[in-house]
């Protein structure tokens, strides 16, 4: 046998699916309830495994979320290991998510992660689920696209908030072609620790025509974290020109409420450059 998937793991010791060293080369468990232990029982019996695939949500928070020991197992157990796809994620409401998110991101920034393996990792917090998140970049997920989570990305270190609309053309890619206003990442930025930037690349048609221009998101929490204030903006001929989207608690369900906002300031935002290029010209 190659190959094996398996859609639930609720195995102990002595049940597990593989019972001694095989010679499979491609594992994927989609709903895994296994604790580290186990996992690493049952892996530990895959010497020759080539790819590997986890989905384990909601679990308990333990040292699957740790790169370090990733790292070590992989390189005792899994010489061969090629390609190496995960989302873990476990449920905690706390006010530390900026700490917490930055104590699981760096354990996947080694040379092991980053240069020797390149297997490229993101954590968020969503704050409306109080989840973590914990995924491989070149993992598909299927989940909640109305939520706000706060990011950060193993490869470059920045952090950037994701939005309803963005992750909902995300995970269907046919959705970016249908609408007429295009968003292209183009980086992030990070400023001291509670303000961050965003920067996108706006696409949008007008008259038959196509205009480009670059939009900036900003956001700024307080010192506890409780508190987001959030605006767009854009620089034209040097200036930046601010529109701000409002403040909101973290504890409140706000994201209807900004999208009907983000869409009229966004118009709002556009009328102003247009009316800032149209004043240069003169």
């Amino acid at each position: 046998m190659d190959a094996c998937k398996l859609d639930y793991t609720g195995f102990d010791t002595f049940s597990l699916p593989i019972k001694h060293s095989s010679s499979l080369t491609s594992l994927t468990i989609n709903k895994c309830f296994l604790d580290v232990e186990l996992l690493e029982s049952l892996l530990s019996r895959t010497p020759a495994l080539v790819h590997l695939k986890l989905i384990s949500r909601n679990r308990a928070f333990d040292s699957i979320f740790d790169g370090y020991n990733w790292e070590q197992f992989i390189c005792a157990k899994l010489p061969k290991l090629d390609e190496f796809q995960f989302f873990f994620s476990f449920i905690e409401e706390t006010m530390d998510y900026f700490g917490i998110l930055n104590s699981i991101i760096t354990s996947f920034q080694t040379l092991f992660w980053l240069y020797d393996q390149q297997w490229f990792t993101t954590s968020a917090y969503d704050f409306q689920s109080s989840t973590f998140e914990l995924q491989t970049t070149t993992i598909r997920t299927v989940g909640p696209t109305n939520s706000i989570k706060f990011a950060v990305s193993a490869l470059d270190g920045t952090y950037h908030f994701i939005g309803p609309t963005q992750q909902a053309n995300e995970s269907n890619p046919e959705n970016k072609n249908r609408d007429e206003l295009k968003f292209s990442r183009l980086n992030n930025a990070q400023h001291p620790m509670n303000e961050y930037r965003h920067d996108d690349f706006l696409t949008y048609f007008w008259r038959g025509q196509s205009y480009s221009v670059i939009i900036t998101c900003f956001t700024n929490t307080n010192d506890e974290g409780k508190i987001i204030t959030l605006a767009i903006g854009s620089t034209v001929h040097g200036k930046m020109i601010q529109i701000p989207l409002g403040q909101y608690s973290i504890a409140q369900n706000y994201v209807k409420e900004l999208e009907q906002i983000f869409d009229a300031e966004l118009k709002n935002l556009l009328l102003s450059i247009y009316n800032e290029q149209k004043a240069a010209q003169q």
